[in-house]
């Protein structure tokens, strides 16, 4: 199942989040540029990806950020709440103090009004310190209803067993490790996954995990990308559905580049559209991409 609709957050106040920046190693300042320029970037560039998006028959529910409370990552929603196919709506455990300011009653009963269910359990495990941010900390095969997903500071087993009770999904959770001896922060910068297609970097694996999550991968498409790609964010795209029931692979345009010449005829081959968007403000400063400023409705 891929999704057909997507809800984005355009920016009031993003910047640099000092909350996140300890697991978040892709975070960086922008020394010259003052708070009010980077948001008036990060704007830019969102309008951008967005009229890109819509330009391309993809159908996207835009929601002004709230100028009060500051959240600076409130671009991206993905991780404080997650739809999945029968209009379940569930809210996430977040790290990060100010980003639990994301969660917004009006969005959620918009979203309400619009036949989702909503289940906000999960958010009691911030009082035990224990978190699973959305779809950052959650890689998700619909279509055979598995989770997959790398364990870090944002990414708890206890809380993403009961998730996977709650929506009857498996999971497979596993370890990574950079050189640096920091976990991967979220799940998505490492991977991307649709029914029959995805980019894993499998050098971050270890090999026991590695031969697991492979096990699962046997009838997809799957192209194994390097540490120095996923630095460029290749492993945070998402594949869509437009209007014209096509398939889209969205993507940043730092990542675009980065896809060796044999990778790019792969996916071209498989008749995957690419759909390359330049955000970088958003990727140095928020140290996430593409995938991660998209919610999506299913």
């Amino acid at each position: 199942m891929i999704a057909q609709k997507l809800l984005m957050i355009r920016p009031a106040h993003f910047g640099f989040n000092s909350e996140t920046a300890a697991s978040n190693e892709f975070q960086n300042h922008i020394g010259h540029l003052n708070p009010e320029q980077i948001n008036e970037l990060a704007e830019l560039e969102f309008d951008n990806y967005v009229n890109l998006l819509r330009e391309n028959s993809i159908e996207v529910l835009v929601v002004n950020d709230t100028k009060s409370p500051v959240k600076p990552d409130a671009i991206f929603p993905n991780n404080w709440f997650v739809t999945l196919p029968g209009k379940r709506l569930y809210t996430f455990p977040m790290e990060a103090t100010n980003r639990r300011l994301e969660r917004r009653a009006d969005i959620l009963a918009t979203l309400q009004k619009q036949g989702y269910s909503i289940n906000r359990e999960l958010e009691n495990y911030e009082e035990l310190s224990l978190y699973l941010e959305g779809t950052g900390s959650m890689v998700m095969d619909h279509k055979n209803k598995m989770i997959f997903a790398a364990k870090s500071s944002r990414t708890s087993e206890k809380v993403l067993q009961h998730f996977a009770n709650l929506c009857s999904y498996d999971y497979l959770l596993f370890e990574t490790q950079t050189q640096s001896l920091t976990p991967i922060y979220h799940t998505n910068v490492l991977m991307s996954l649709s029914p029959n297609f995805g980019l894993v970097c499998s050098e971050l694996i270890p090999p026991k995990e590695l031969l697991a999550l492979k096990a699962h991968f046997s009838e997809k498409l799957i192209i194994e990308i390097n540490i120095n790609q996923l630095k460029q964010f290749l492993g945070n795209c998402l594949l869509v559905l437009n209007a014209k029931n096509e398939e889209v692979l969205i993507l940043s345009k730092s990542a675009k580049e980065a896809l060796t010449s044999s990778q790019l005829k792969r996916i071209v081959e498989a008749e995957i559209n690419l759909l390359d968007a330049p955000i970088p403000t958003i990727e140095t400063i928020g140290g996430g991409s593409a995938r991660c400023m998209i919610a999506e409705l299913f």
